[in-house]
């Protein structure tokens, strides 16, 4: 239940090239690659730093596999180790204990939490049953000798630490600990519960609990100055259903641009509660390499065109040929409200408004018919400090569509103008894969050009609301096909008093 209609985005969709040859980037709270509705395109990527886990060496291979409980011979069947101390000349097996519910979203740590709590008090209870049928007798302080006082004393003592640690582990619970492994040829392995190592992909999903129904992507970062002492594993997974909503919308079986490759830079930080940072920002527009860019985040702004990011995004478009759409924010309806990176931090950036009609009131909030239309009331409006509109187009800013497998649905409603820039950054994925499959050259300029002068103005609303109108993507393609010799397209100009 993406609306599809309003941005003319049907026709073009259906005349897709297969397989895709366009990537669409996403910064977010990143994205569930096992997401059935985007069909196995996802590349995942964690820059926050929240996902690291720093490994270090094993000095004695056969005392930890005593230690942890693994079986005789599981590091020679993981893929090397003779036991005893790690050679100089080889790395050594790399070791980690992780705890799940660090890296987990609330719905699924929660769950992970409850399931930790009902394993260890059931496994608590099991204890304490034992201990209350193996019970001593009461001594008697007349006829009992020392040891019945012993014997007593142990119990009352045992019974004491078992109820003290189920009070603390009710209370807070580790979460499920998981032992990753890391072997002298860098293949990634977790310890089982029969006391062997699993193997596990690197740069692909896999799962590591079933109780918290996520899904992690490895990568092995470059080594560090101490290459034999330690190694630094990301163990990416989201952070938030933003994304996924996010990518789902654009790129999704349903999506406005459904062949289109999804390539997912999470920059919300998980310890932060899904709050992006201006390093993971910073980090993810320097290694990015889609060709179009949707950013559903953003933060209220009181100077525009400055910043330590501004550059940073304007030699990313102008540079290296990358078109960057952000949601215009969702503080409105009062003048003055788009936040940044949108409207209100550069202008090559396209600000996209939330807008809504008769059909998505219908069909996702279930009002009875109307043929009213128009923005959300709490959708940002122009314009900038500056003078600028601030918002440059709209799009629907609503959507059912698919969530991460934690959310235990297939699909989830949402609405705002994080949901409106993914709707017209799919309608930017069909003109770029248009172009490429056309063999027209195309530039930011050229396509926003294209966009602007194609959109249409939609009655009730002022430009300050709207910007240049609703995105046309069939007008749009139209537009950049009769002007593909025109060289004056790609020129870049501002405007400043």
């Amino acid at each position: 239940l993406t609306p599809l209609t309003p941005t003319s985005s049907t026709s073009l969709r259906s005349s897709l090239p297969s397989p895709s040859n366009v990537t669409l980037t996403v910064l977010d709270t990143g994205v569930d690659p096992s997401t059935p509705a985007l069909g196995g395109r996802v590349t995942c990527y964690d820059l926050s730093g929240s996902s690291d886990v720093r490994m270090s060496k094993i000095d004695d291979l056969n005392k930890h596999a005593e230690e942890k409980g693994l079986k005789a011979g599981a590091f020679e069947a993981g893929g090397g180790g003779e036991g005893g101390p790690p050679s100089e000349e080889t790395r050594p097996w790399m070791h980690a204990s992780v705890s799940l519910s660090s890296f987990l979203p609330g719905p699924a740590k929660k769950r992970l939490d409850d399931a930790a709590r009902l394993a260890f008090k059931t496994s608590h209870d099991a204890a304490l049953l034992a201990l209350e049928k193996g019970r001593p007798a009461k001594p008697d302080p007349k006829k009992a000798t020392e040891e019945d006082h012993d014997r007593w004393s142990d119990y009352e003592a045992l019974k004491k630490e078992l109820t003290s640690s189920l009070k603390k582990h009710q209370s807070s619970p580790p979460g499920s600990i998981v032992d990753l492994y890391l072997s002298p040829s860098s293949t990634l392995h977790a310890s089982s519960a029969e006391g062997s190592l699993r193997p596990l992909p690197l740069n692909s999903p896999f799962s590591l609990d079933a109780s918290s129904s996520s899904t992690f992507t490895a990568r092995l970062l470059p080594p560090g100055p101490a290459p034999l002492l330690s190694a630094t594993l990301q163990l990416v997974t989201d952070c938030g259903a933003h994304g996924t909503h996010v990518a789902c919308i654009s790129a999704g079986e349903d999506g406005v641009c459904p062949k289109a490759l999804v390539e997912s830079y999470r920059v919300g930080d998980q310890r932060l509660g899904s709050m992006e940072t201006t390093r993971s920002i910073a980090m993810a527009l320097s290694h990015l390499t889609g060709d179009v860019v949707n950013m559903s985040y953003g933060e209220a702004v009181s100077t525009v065109g400055a910043g330590y990011l501004m550059p940073i995004i304007d030699s990313m478009i102008n540079k290296h040929n990358r078109i960057f759409l952000s949601s215009a924010g969702n503080s409105g309806p009062a003048l003055c409200t788009v936040g940044a990176p949108g409207g209100g931090f550069s202008r090559h950036v396209i600000s996209v408004g939330a807008w809504y009609d008769g059909e998505m009131s219908e069909t996702l909030y279930s009002h009875l018919p109307s043929g009213s239309s128009g923005t959300y009331t709490w959708s940002s409006t122009g314009p900038c400090l500056d003078g600028s509109a601030g918002v440059d187009v709209i799009a629907p800013g609503g959507a059912f569509t698919g969530v991460p497998g934690w959310c235990l649905t297939k699909g989830k409603m949402m609405n705002g103008t994080s949901m409106s820039c993914p709707n017209a950054a799919g309608g930017v994925c069909l003109l770029v894969a248009m172009c490429k499959s056309e063999g027209i050259q195309y530039t930011p300029e050229r396509v926003r050009k294209a966009i602007y002068n194609t959109c249409r103005r939609q009655p009730g609303l002022t430009i300050l609301e709207q910007g240049w109108g609703m995105i046309d993507v069939e007008r749009a393609w139209e537009w950049i096909k009769d002007a593909k010799d025109v060289w004056t397209e790609d020129v870049r100009y501002s405007v400043e008093a």
